[in-house]
């Protein structure tokens, strides 16, 4: 229902994180580097490269379809339950980021990174910015 009626919001999706992208692979590898002595292009690169610019257009949109849902719900229901809304978020999220934790494992694993003890913790706890 709310997929159909917000379909164009997967164009602003691309956009946000291609500014991510963007950002880190300057970041770390300069890729612009060779466009930077072209003067008028110097302003399209740092939107282009704004990955903060990147992050908040994202979390708008999150905001967005959040509230959406939210008012959705409050129409055919005349109330809005957290605990659903919290449940729904996590049914959602965590296998996401539970296989994410999963390929780190295997990565460290395979002694291609390193994870302190405290950071698994605080990863598998959902709790990292508590640490």
């Amino acid at each position: 229902m709310l997929k159909e009626k917000y379909n164009s919001i997967n164009g602003l999706r691309t956009i946000s994180l291609t500014f991510v992208i963007l950002c880190h692979l300057e970041m770390q590898y300069n890729i612009f580097k060779y466009l930077k002595s072209y003067k008028i292009l110097f302003p399209v690169i740092n939107i282009l490269t704004d990955g903060a610019l990147g992050v908040n257009i994202f979390f708008v949109i999150s905001g967005f379809l959040i509230t959406s849902l939210m008012l959705i719900e409050e129409a055919n229901t005349e109330t809005v339950s957290l605990k659903n809304f919290y449940i729904r978020r996590t049914l959602r999220i965590f296998p996401a980021y539970y296989f994410l934790i999963l390929v780190y494992f295997l990565l460290q694993l395979g002694g291609i990174i390193s994870i302190s003890n405290a950071s698994w913790l605080t990863a598998i706890t959902y709790t990292k910015y508590f640490n």
